[in-house]
C-alpha cells in the first residue's frame, strides 16, 4: 500500500517544507497545514504537493511538482486524469520510467524554461551532437 504524505511550498518564506504533521481539511474557512516544529501555515499561504509513492533512480522520493530528467527530456510531475504523469518534454505515465529528480517547479522553475546554467552549454551541445549528428551536418 502506498504511503500518503505531502510536502508544502511556503509562499511567504519561499521554501519547501517536508515536515508536515497534519492537515486541517474539515473547516472550510480555516484550512491549515501543521508542522512538526509546532508552527502552521494557512493553505492560502502554501501549495500542497502529494508524494507519488515512487522514488527516482537515486532513491529520492518523487512528489507532485518535481522536475525530472527522463532520457533526454526535462519534465514536470503532475497528477492528471487519475494518474501520475511526467508532463513537458515527454508526456507519459510515471510508472516503469527511470527518472532523476533535478529540482522542483518552485525552487528551480528555470529548468522547465530551457535555461542552461553557465558553463554547461558546451557539454549539452556535445551530447546533442552525439545523439543527433544529422542535425549538425552542413547542407551541401
Amino acid at each position: 500500500m502506498r504511503q500518503i504524505k505531502f510536502r508544502a511550498w511556503d509562499k511567504k518564506e519561499n521554501k519547501m517544507r517536508v515536515d508536515i504533521l497534519s492537515l486541517d481539511v474539515n473547516d472550510s474557512y480555516n484550512k491549515n497545514i501543521y508542522f512538526r516544529e509546532g508552527d502552521y501555515l494557512s493553505q492560502s499561504d502554501s501549495v500542497l504537493m502529494q508524494f507519488t509513492g515512487l522514488k527516482d533512480k537515486n532513491g529520492v522520493e518523487i512528489y507532485e511538482g518535481d522536475i525530472v530528467k527522463v532520457k533526454d527530456n526535462i519534465s514536470e510531475i503532475k497528477f492528471y486524469n487519475g494518474r501520475w504523469m511526467v508532463y513537458g518534454g515527454l508526456i507519459a505515465e510515471l510508472f516503469n520510467l527511470e527518472l532523476e529528480i533535478t529540482g522542483n517547479i518552485y525552487e528551480n522553475p528555470e529548468l522547465l524554461k530551457g535555461e542552461i546554467p553557465v558553463g554547461e552549454e558546451d557539454e549539452i551541445l556535445k551530447a546533442d551532437m552525439c545523439n543527433n549528428p544529422k542535425k549538425y551536418e552542413d547542407d551541401k
